[in-house]
């Protein structure tokens, strides 16, 4: 069992057709949350349920910087019958 950093009590409440919790600021803050983190929920059991950080998409400008640069501008042709159609 996992010593908990920080625990607190809160009550489920309605809103609209969903069922939310409140969670206070120190809370997000133990955990590195802030109010429009990106998270995955995994019900582990009947009883538990667990709120952790989704992981972070790479936008295509942080794909771009890690691309080798001597290969662009490069192209690459598995075969000579790029564009045509084999028969």
């Amino acid at each position: 069992m996992t010593t908990a950093m920080y625990s607190e009590s809160s009550v489920l409440f309605q809103s609209g057709n969903s069922t939310n919790v409140r969670l206070k600021k120190a809370v997000l803050d133990q955990a590195g949350f802030s109010s429009d983190s990106q998270v995955v929920i995994t019900v582990e059991r009947r009883g538990r349920i667990v709120i952790e950080t989704a992981a972070r998409r790479e936008t295509l400008d942080e794909m771009l910087e890690r691309f080798p640069v001597e290969l662009t501008g490069v192209e690459f042709a598995p075969s000579d019958l790029v564009g045509l159609e084999r028969i």
